[in-house]
């Protein structure tokens, strides 16, 4: 008996060790299936997220876009800020050189009216014993003059162009 329970029992254990080994099989196989399966998913995710229009791609480039262009706009804001503060320092200046020339004009003229204030009264006093009236009169002359010589001209260009 001690042989026929040894012989049952290998028997019992050959057969347990032949299933073991199908499910060992059948194991591998699946885990090829699944390993096969994993590895496709992977590369499908990694298409997916070097897609430009996948949307976690896309959202990902979207946030940075957006950082960046804040980081821009807040630049800009600085910039404009500093400009504007330049410009009303130069207008501040111009004011300033506007008031300044226009004093120095000012002066300017003051100083030319007297000069010529003078000279007329030496004029008047030494040169034409006629007085006011005297300067005016050759005033009025030199004005016809000039607007004799100034019709002169106009009647020399016509007469070319009709020439012409």
């Amino acid at each position: 008996m001690d042989k026929e329970v040894i012989c049952n029992s290998a028997m019992q254990l050959r057969r347990e060790i032949k299933l073991l080994k199908e499910e060992n099989e059948r194991l591998k196989s699946q885990l090829l299936r699944v390993e096969d399966e994993c590895t496709k998913k992977s590369k499908v995710l990694q298409g997916m997220t070097s897609q430009p229009n996948n949307p976690a791609n896309r959202m990902h480039k979207e946030s940075t876009l957006i950082a960046s262009l804040k980081k821009k706009i807040k630049e800009a804001g600085n910039e404009n800020a500093i400009l504007r503060n330049e410009i009303e320092q130069l207008k501040r200046n111009v004011k300033l050189t506007r008031q300044s020339e226009a004093e120095a004009i000012n002066l300017m003229l003051e100083k030319e009216c007297s000069r010529l204030r003078s000279m007329l009264d030496v004029a008047i006093h030494e040169k034409i014993p006629e007085g006011i009236g005297g300067i005016e009169k050759k005033l009025l002359e030199e004005k016809t003059n000039c607007r004799e010589l100034q019709r002169a001209k106009k009647k020399k260009k016509k007469k070319k162009k009709k020439k012409k």
